[in-house]
């Protein structure tokens, strides 16, 4: 018995210092690739950086974009899309409706052709037995080339939460059953005016 414990005890000191080397590989193999990901990381950074300082600069439409766009405007047509006034904006809605003709105005004073239904900014479709519509506006460019921006005017209306219509529950809106949709996607339209403007 004696024997068994002395040849245990060897097992156990001979792979002491075979694990503390594992250790030690792992933790160094490990702050290696740390370091790695943060040189990396560090190198993308100063070339976003670049990029975008090249981008923003002169007359290219990056630069007219981030020269034209106000904070003001952005807020004030956010708050106009997730206002309660516009009801959450359900699909084919009075307030989908109210939130498209915002737009089209938009489009129009910013010098968007119309190339909807009928030569207006509106191109009607159905969903489900609703009819509803996309907001569709034209900017000639100088290239062969056609750039499609778009974004959701539509959310998710008002009712009670349920998961398969969208309407998530929030602990903070109490009783309240209109799903304003600022995230979803009154910010996205919101970009896409805002571009037409600036463009």
């Amino acid at each position: 018995m004696r024997l068994t414990a002395l040849a245990a005890l060897v097992a156990a000191l001979a792979a002491f210092p075979a694990a503390a080397l594992e250790e030690s590989k792992t933790r160094r193999l490990e702050e290696r690739i740390e370091k790695a990901l943060k040189e990396s990381s560090e190198r993308s950074e100063k070339a976003v950086r670049e990029t975008l300082a090249e981008m923003l600069g002169g007359n290219t439409p990056f630069a007219v974009i981030s020269r034209t766009i106000r904070l003001s405007n952005c807020e004030e047509g956010l708050r106009y899309l997730a206002s309660d006034e516009l009801e959450g904006r359900d699909t084919g809605s009075k307030g989908h409706a109210a939130a498209a003709k915002w737009a089209a105005e938009r489009f129009e004073k910013f010098g968007l052709e119309p190339v909807g239904d009928d030569e207006t900014y509106f191109q009607s479709w159905k969903w489900g037995k609703r009819t509803t519509m996309n907001v569709v506006g034209f900017l000639p460019g100088r290239a062969d080339e056609v750039v499609v921006v778009g974004a959701h005017l539509d959310h998710v209306g008002m009712g009670a939460p349920n998961p398969f219509s969208g309407r998530m529950h929030n602990r903070k809106a109490g009783d309240d059953q209109i799903f304003n949709g600022a995230d979803d996607n009154a910010s996205g339209s919101i970009a896409v005016v805002e571009m037409a403007r600036a463009l």
